[in-house]
């Protein structure tokens, strides 16, 4: 029987691939240690956030029917029966109030939370703005997700700025 040298080259360079792997897997861990990991508060902001931006899309397209406000005489003014647009609707509201200030939206802005409250995910609130009018029933916390939309309405001539706010509650 013939016997086979051995040649010790080939364990040589198994060793040194083990080796450079070893090196490789150090570094990288170095590197993603270094860059810092994303902190569970930050997904959840990042997760809020986004859910607030689908969330004002939704209900800004939502349409209401039969809104009316007061006027300076007190009388009821009906906007319409068929729904429009809760972004309409605001615009409609801050168009008439730079007309005529003295005009009582209280129950019109209530009833356009209370749908806008029922789309949301339980624990969580809101508040929508548009230029001066703050419809909410809480005070806005300081940690809250926003976000905006900015109408031209056309007559008037002057951007109408809506604000959808969320928080944790």
């Amino acid at each position: 029987m013939k016997r086979l040298s051995r040649n010790r080259d080939g364990q040589i360079a198994v060793v040194d691939v083990i080796l450079f792997m070893t090196i490789m897997l150090i570094a990288s861990a170095v590197v993603i240690g270094s860059n810092g990991s994303v902190g569970l508060e930050e997904l959840e902001f990042r997760g809020l956030q986004q859910y607030t931006s689908d969330y004002a899309s939704t209900v800004l397209a939502m349409e209401l029917g039969g809104m009316e406000y007061l006027d300076s005489s007190g009388s009821a003014v009906l906007l319409g029966e068929s729904g429009k647009s809760i972004s309409q609707l605001l615009c409609d509201e801050e168009i008439i109030l730079r007309a005529d200030a003295s005009c009582d939206f209280s129950t019109y802005n209530q009833r356009i939370l209370d749908v806008a409250r029922a789309l949301l995910r339980s624990g969580l609130d809101c508040a929508i703005s548009c230029d001066d009018i703050l419809i909410t029933s809480n005070e806005l916390p300081i940690e809250h997700c926003a976000s905006q939309v900015s109408i031209f309405p056309g007559e008037t001539g002057e951007n109408v700025t809506i604000t959808v706010y969320v928080w944790v509650v």
